[in-house]
This record gives C-alpha cells, sequence and structure tokens, in this order.
C-alpha cells in the first residue's frame, strides 16, 4: 500500500516531479496515457517515471521526474487546463540553494 507522503518521501530534492493521481480503472500502463500524452503536446520532457498504487484507497498514481530544473511559471495553469478533470496534478519544486 502506498501513500502520497511514500512518494514525496521518495523524491530528489534535486529535480522536479509531477505527481499525477486518478482511480485505478482495470489494469496497464495506459491509465495515464491522457497526462503524458499531454506532458509531451506541452514539451515537458521526462527523465523517469513510476506508477504506484493504493489499493486502500484505489488510487494509482504517475511520478514523473522532470529534465528541466525548473518549473516555469504558468505550468500549473497549462496543466490544469489539459489534464481530463478525472486526473489530479501535485507539482513538487526543487529546493534551490541559498
Amino acid at each position: 500500500m502506498v501513500k502520497l507522503t511514500h512518494i514525496r518521501e521518495s523524491l530528489d530534492p534535486a529535480f522536479n516531479y509531477l505527481v499525477f493521481r486518478k482511480k485505478k480503472i482495470g489494469r496497464g500502463m495506459d491509465h495515464f496515457s491522457d497526462a503524458l500524452e499531454s506532458l509531451d503536446r506541452l514539451n515537458i520532457k521526462l527523465l523517469d517515471r513510476e506508477i504506484y498504487r493504493d489499493e486502500s484507497m484505489d488510487d494509482i498514481y504517475l511520478k514523473v521526474k522532470l529534465k528541466d530544473k525548473q518549473i516555469e511559471e504558468g505550468t500549473k495553469e497549462l496543466l490544469a487546463s489539459v489534464m481530463p478533470k478525472s486526473v489530479t496534478c501535485f507539482i513538487y519544486s526543487r529546493k534551490t540553494g541559498s
């Protein structure tokens, strides 16, 4: 059983991440094909991606490690405008040094 807090704890603070959540429907990797297509249309480059399942809540998560070191201004609004309503997106920005 994976919770969002477990996913957050696995993030490398040197990178930016997007974490998508939606209700699990059946099996297979196509759960997030719509989200991945949206990222491609927005020209957001990925380094890695990983699927997590929370069987107790019937949720499935896609953790995406971003290639770009910064999330551009307006990315959250762009994602919200192109993502299906069934997908929730969390943005985790890397920590900048002082």
